[in-house]
């Protein structure tokens, strides 16, 4: 049976394989987790999940022998990469790319990328979505409920980078 929607909410909880469309041309096809987890482009890992991707245009730095992803008016956020991710991006050091990461994949604690500024708090139940930004990027992250973060609050983030997506800027493309 073929289904057509517009809302990937009912997509994912329906499909066998989902086809994601954008003017009139296939994007990408597959499993919903397989998709949600392995976007092919930026269209896709910002169409599939709710709330939709972060996403931080950067660059690519060589920092003492490491790679490091950086971004913000003033580059304060900095993330190191490391082992097969690092070894994937090196050709493109010196490079702008984009950093995808789903709410899911930043949380409170530990020697985060940079400070966060904590804008606001919407209570959804099972968890709560706080929406923040570091150096002028916004982003949403999930907290549990019983997190006493509130708007105004400053916090450290940790990046799950084991979670990342980078997608060429121009094209969209994964890398």
């Amino acid at each position: 049976m073929v289904y057509v929607t517009h809302d990937q909410a009912e997509a994912m909880a329906l499909a066998d394989r989902v086809a994601v469309m954008r003017d009139g041309a296939l994007r990408q096809t597959g499993a919903p987790m397989e998709i949600y987890r392995h976007p092919a482009n930026r269209f896709v890992a910002g169409f599939i999940g709710s709330p939709p991707m972060n996403f931080f245009e950067g660059t690519l730095a060589r920092d003492n022998g490491a790679l490091v992803f950086r971004a913000g008016k003033e580059r304060a956020l900095a993330v190191p990469l490391e082992g097969g991710l690092a070894q994937t991006l090196l050709a493109r050091a010196g490079q702008p790319v984009t950093l995808g990461l789903r709410p899911e994949h930043i949380g409170e604690g530990g020697g985060g990328p940079a400070p966060a500024a904590v804008e606001r708090v919407e209570p959804a139940g099972a968890e709560n979505l706080v929406y923040c930004s570091i150096d002028g990027l916004p982003l949403v992250m999930r907290a549990p409920p019983s997190s006493a973060v509130k708007g105004g609050d400053g916090l450290m983030l940790r990046f799950d980078m084991g979670q990342a997506h980078f997608f060429d800027p121009v094209t969209g493309q994964a890398l």
